[in-house]
């Protein structure tokens, strides 16, 4: 507890510091004065709120302002009897008080392939989504989480709490689809094929198709993945595909469930398998190799796995 005061000074329930509940309120060295910590997700602002920032900074403030590791803005220097009318001038131009104290802070991105020639992956769009879900959710700590478009990493990943990349050559790991179903879609495929099967048919939400669809890519063996309205834009791939890949998209207003019950009966047609989900010892297999490698790499079984919740096909990564 002592660690977490020492680390960030935020404003708490037991403060006598103005509106405490909405956190961005930190209390600076010199007593009497407050930092605003404004949110301003993955460095996204409009250039007409940059001059109303500053004026609002020079008007309640010193005309200060901080550009942060997290991609949005402090202003410091606020006296405490101010900051109210400071709250109300930043809420007029369209912005919001950030994350302090013990809770999920705003997520960093990159421009992802929005912008930047590198990018693989829509990683504003992610980061959104992660923000809009979580953003300010208490926690036992102060909690961080950065998303990177490409393995350039340029939100540094690998330094939050939580990073989204899914692709570092460097260290061996060369999951091009940034999901860990790429683990499972090569044995499955390997299986499938040894037992027969000319084409495989499944139903994904995104991330099982997209690493079918890469598998399928490599290997040149038939998938046919059924897939609802909504998961369509999660099936980019990281190669161009080729005609062993049939997407089949479900029309609007169907659900993941219809996804599946149409693969099941395409599945019925003759030449056609059905890739079996959880149930195929294949995935499992390959969810296995994790933990085969991580004790082969490090010549003992590891300290700690990592499994998706709900997930009953085992780790993810190791430590």
């Amino acid at each position: 507890m002592e660690t977490r005061k020492a680390i960030a000074k935020t404003v708490s329930s037991k403060s006598s510091l103005p509106s405490p509940e909405v956190g961005g309120i930190l209390e600076q060295r010199q007593k009497g004065f407050l930092v605003l910590r404004l949110k301003i997700p993955f460095g996204q602002v409009h250039s007409d709120q940059l001059p109303l920032i500053a004026k609002i900074a020079e008007k309640y403030g010193k005309g200060e302002l901080h550009l942060t590791t997290r991609q949005t803005v402090e202003i410091p220097c606020i006296e405490s009897a101010k900051v109210e009318e400071a709250k109300k001038a930043i809420d007029a131009i369209g912005l919001t008080l950030g994350a302090s104290g013990p809770r999920l802070r705003v997520i960093t991105a990159c421009p992802g392939n929005r912008v930047c020639k590198h990018g693989q992956k829509d990683s504003q769009d992610f980061a959104k989504e992660i923000d809009e879900k979580f953003f300010g959710t208490e926690l036992p700590h102060k909690f961080k989480v950065a998303v990177s478009g490409c393995p350039n990493a340029c939100t540094k990943p690998r330094e939050n709490d939580i990073g989204f990349s899914g692709y570092w050559p460097e260290r061996g790991a060369f999951v091009k689809t940034c999901s860990f179903k790429e683990l499972e879609a090569y044995p499955i495929m390997q299986y499938l094929r040894e037992n027969g099967a000319k084409a495989i048919v499944l139903a994904s939400a995104g991330n099982t198709g997209r690493a079918a669809a890469h598998a399928s890519a490599l290997t040149g063996m038939d998938v046919y993945i059924v897939v609802p309205y909504s998961g369509i834009s999660s099936l980019w791939l990281p190669e161009k595909p080729i005609e062993s890949i049939h997407f089949i998209s479900m029309s609007p207003g169907n659900d993941y469930t219809d996804a599946i019950n149409l693969a099941g009966r395409i599945a019925r047609l003759p030449g056609m398998v059905s890739e079996g989900g959880a149930r195929n010892v294949a995935r499992r297999d390959g969810m296995g190799t994790v933990m085969l490698d991580a004790a082969v790499t490090i010549g003992k079984m590891p300290d700690h796995y990592f499994q998706a919740v709900g997930s009953g096909t085992g780790g993810i990564s190791a430590w």
